[in-house]
């Protein structure tokens, strides 16, 4: 069919834009904080490199109208208990900079603040 050649489709390359729009076309942000989760399938429009497809799934959660470490703190909570919920056995280390490590035999996962200098 000629039509279908030309339509022309979009595919989301993250959802953070989703959630905001529809928080602010749907007058959300009068009733702050606001949070959302979402997972999903995303997709990149360069080619395929090692290790990165095109398609891949990705899980997010947005905190709206909260600020300070307090909003991360519950960010990485958030994300250490459901990798406890898949069977991941998570400790947590201190590291003397302002990085963070979550580390067990097969997750690792460093985080920074964006004030941080590294």
């Amino acid at each position: 069919n000629a039509k279908k050649e030309k339509a022309a489709i979009c595919l989301r390359p993250e959802n953070t834009a989703g959630i905001m729009r529809a928080v602010l076309e749907n007058g959300l942000q009068q009733k702050l904080p606001q949070r959302y989760f979402y997972q999903g399938p995303m997709f990149r429009y360069e080619r395929p490199q090692r290790g990165r497809q095109r398609q891949f799934t990705q899980l997010g959660i947005e905190s709206i109208g909260t600020f300070g470490i307090s909003a991360d703190a519950e960010s990485i909570q958030l994300a250490a208990e459901f990798l406890k919920q898949l069977g991941f056995n998570l400790q947590f280390h201190a590291v003397e900079s302002l990085e963070t490590t979550l580390q067990s035999p097969t997750v690792e996962l460093r985080l920074n603040t964006l004030g941080s200098a590294e």
